[in-house]
């Protein structure tokens, strides 16, 4: 295994104390990982802070550590997309979308409310969406209970946004909310 290049060794500290791991995670494959991602043009600081933003969503959703992906897996597919910095105060508020990928609004109002395309293809492609006008409420119809468990606890405020409902009701074919 090739020792990081000095440069990079404050960082990878300062990542490896801030990203989630599991309780016998090692920094070998991670180490190795992150140099990768830095030689590929990634600034070592946005992924010193996308640690800290998947760390804050880990805690505040309350993962279980054994659940926690190995850091060097979680770096090689990419977990680090799903924690992007913010966007500059300065920008405008009003989010645009490339429709030219997709004339789908309902992906493109999603995407709007801050919903990745990663997150959209992976969980959101997978359910059935309806709106009940009468009751201002998003209907999410998802295969597994699995699915419709995630959807709701990790982008439940988006899909609220996007259809600018009151509530969101959740169900699979197993039943249960």
């Amino acid at each position: 295994m090739a020792e990081l290049p000095t440069h990079l060794r404050g960082a990878f500290e300062a990542f490896w104390s801030a990203v989630p791991k599991r309780p016998a995670d090692r920094p070998g494959k991670a180490r190795e990982e992150f140099a990768r991602l830095v030689k590929g043009g990634l600034d070592p600081q946005a992924l010193v802070r996308a640690a800290e933003r998947y760390a804050a969503d880990v805690s505040a959703r309350r993962v279980d550590p054994q659940f926690i992906p190995l850091v060097g897996k979680w770096l090689r597919e990419g977990g680090h997309e799903a924690f992007p910095d913010p966007a500059p105060a300065d920008e405008p508020a009003e989010l645009t979308v490339d429709t030219s990928v997709t004339q789908d609004p309902v992906h493109t109002a999603l995407v709007a409310a801050g919903m990745t395309e990663a997150d959209h293809r992976s969980w959101i492609a997978r359910c059935q969406l309806d709106v009940d006008r009468e009751r201002s409420t998003l209907l999410v119809r998802a295969p597994t209970r699995f699915v419709a468990d995630t959807v709701r606890d990790r982008f439940g405020p988006i899909l609220l946004r996007a259809f600018g409902v009151q509530a969101v009701e959740y169900s699979s074919p197993r039943g249960g909310p």
